[in-house]
């Protein structure tokens, strides 16, 4: 299964979004968009900036820096 998060609000201290299932083949009955079946609105931390190409130490490390220390990084 494949998750889409639609990002919708961008704040200083927190992030808005849709989350859908990818169309995978045909949606349950009534259900349609173009993104896929809506499963519910998100509430994150604000957008560090992290893409999809970063590996998981970097993502650990930039997370630490933006919200402070969290579990130990594993070594690189």
């Amino acid at each position: 299964m494949k998750l889409i998060l639609e990002r919708i609000a961008n704040h200083a201290n927190y992030c808005i979004g849709k989350l859908y299932r990818a169309n995978e083949g045909p949606l349950p009955e009534g259900e349609s968009g173009e993104r896929g079946l809506y499963l519910c609105d998100t509430l994150e931390p604000h957008d560090a900036g992290f893409t999809c190409n970063w590996d998981v130490h970097d993502i650990k490390e930039a997370k630490e820096k933006a919200f402070g220390p969290c579990a130990s990084l594993p070594p690189k």
